[in-house]
């Protein structure tokens, strides 16, 4: 559609629900965790679960 290959692909795993076993079983790279925000948090005081990051 937009006439350019994907290069990189990324997900997130939340760590409280899964563990990512079908992520690692496809060789996805775990690169390391969230920190617990979300894009709407502006004072450091909304919590979101931490994720899992694999690439």
């Amino acid at each position: 559609k937009y006439g350019h290959p994907i290069y990189l692909l990324e997900t997130f795993v939340e760590r409280e629900r899964f563990q990512g076993i079908c992520y690692q079983a496809a060789n996805w790279i775990y690169v390391g965790q969230t920190k617990g925000r979300s894009r709407n948090d502006r004072y450091n005081s909304l919590k979101v679960a931490i994720k899992d990051i694999y690439l």
